[in-house]
């Protein structure tokens, strides 16, 4: 009977050591709340992702809308891959309203905009990268800019007057169509026909063009505006005529 109570004060004591050691252990556990991952499974986040397009001032426009009425337009921004990356931020601002953050699984969003006049505007864009082993996301790509408009109406022909008759002294002989300018373009298209025979097309960067005329006849010649950073060129417009005839 002896040896068993001195076992079992023993076997006490032995309980009350591992509780203070568990007690004072620095390796004891630490409240959930409290846990941080070791930093070495964290790695530092990659360069931002480009923006690939569309060009930035790059501008939309409805092939078929008139000023005015219903339009559709599509864009689509696409940018390059981030190796490893999980998800994409999006910042898209409107016009000086506060950013609208959106979450992409791949590298391109796409929206459209209709039949909102408020929605022709400038918009602004720019993306980041994340993943959860990344100490935190890529910093923010640089921001580009795109705009949504009308196709702007094409320009006011100016010289010769439409149905005006130009008299040369001999051929070939040259004549000069001017026309006005068009807001934001970078270049324009001559079209110029003889009755229906389509004989020289052009793009001029100026507002006029010199052009070399080889027969008498009826001559009928079209302008329109264009630039690399609009979707569709300026909207047609009725092209001019003009006659060609030999001083006799």
């Amino acid at each position: 009977m002896y040896k068993v109570e001195k076992t079992t004060r023993a076997t006490l004591l032995m309980v009350a050591l591992c509780s203070m050691l568990l007690v004072y252990s620095p390796n004891g556990c630490k409240d959930p709340s409290e846990y941080e991952p070791p930093i070495d499974t964290l790695y530092p986040p990659p360069e931002p992702p480009h923006l690939l397009s569309p060009a930035n001032h790059y501008v939309f426009m409805d092939p078929d809308a008139m000023p005015g009425t219903s339009f559709f337009i599509e864009v689509e921004l696409f940018w390059d891959i981030v190796e490893n990356a999980e998800i994409y931020e999006l910042e898209l601002v409107t016009d000086g309203l506060p950013p609208n953050i959106i979450h992409c699984q791949d590298n391109s969003w796409f929206l459209i905009i209709h039949d909102d006049e408020t929605r022709l505007c400038e918009y602004n864009w720019r993306v980041r990268a994340g993943n959860s082993r990344w100490e935190a996301m890529t910093d923010w790509s640089e921001r580009w800019f795109f705009e949504a408009r009308w196709r702007p109406s094409g320009p006011e022909l100016l010289f010769p007057a439409n149905y005006s008759m130009i008299t040369v002294d001999s051929l070939p002989s040259f004549v000069e169509l001017k026309w006005d300018t068009v807001s934001d373009e970078e270049f324009y298209e001559a079209k110029i026909f003889m009755d229906t025979l389509l004989i020289d097309s052009s793009n001029i960067y100026n507002t006029s063009y010199s052009f070399l005329v080889e027969d008498t006849a009826a001559y009928w010649w079209q302008i329109r505006a264009g630039s690399n950073l609009w979707q569709y060129f300026s909207l047609p417009l009725d092209s001019f005529c003009f006659f060609v005839r030999l001083n006799r």
